[in-house]
This record gives structure tokens, C-alpha cells and sequence, in this order.
């Protein structure tokens, strides 16, 4: 993970979302990678991440979708549903 890029469509949502760097390394320190259908995966913040976010200030429901074949972060957002095991 640490040497994964993030795309245009990524920069954006992130500054329209007022997601930080900050949140992204701590995402990509204490997240869980889930494979979805296509090649891709869901990242999302384990217990103990969310535990940390929180002590940040850091809203604990951020997601990022990364692009597995590629190494690509395609997008980031902040998820509220619920996520399928395929």
C-alpha cells in the first residue's frame, strides 16, 4: 500500500469531501481490504482504526476503493452501507 497512486477522480472527491492526508495514511495503516467483484477492493478502518480516528477527529466511516491489478486509488468516500462479501 504504501506505494499506491491516486488518480485524478481520487484527488478530487477527496478535496470535495474534506478528506485529509492524514485520514488516508491512517486508512491505509489500520484499514481492511475486502475484494469486490472486477478486480478491486474496498478499504474501510478495522476497530481499532476507528478507535484512533475518533481520538483524531477523524470521521470514522471513511472508505477508499483501490484498483488491485493496477495499484490505483480510484476514489474515496465516506461509506454508510453496508459491505458485501463477494
Amino acid at each position: 500500500m504504501t506505494n499506491l497512486i491516486k488518480s485524478n477522480h481520487a484527488r478530487v472527491r477527496q478535496q470535495q469531501r474534506h478528506i485529509t492526508n492524514d485520514a488516508l495514511e491512517l486508512l491505509f495503516s489500520y484499514g481492511v481490504k475486502k475484494r469486490q467483484r472486477r478486480g478491486c477492493a474496498v478499504i474501510y478502518l478495522s476497530k481499532k482504526g476507528k478507535k484512533i480516528a475518533i481520538k483524531k477527529d477523524i470521521k470514522p466511516n471513511i472508505c477508499g476503493i483501490v484498483s488491485l491489478t493496477d495499484n490505483i486509488l480510484i476514489t474515496v468516500q465516506y461509506r454508510f452501507k453496508r459491505i458485501k462479501n463477494y
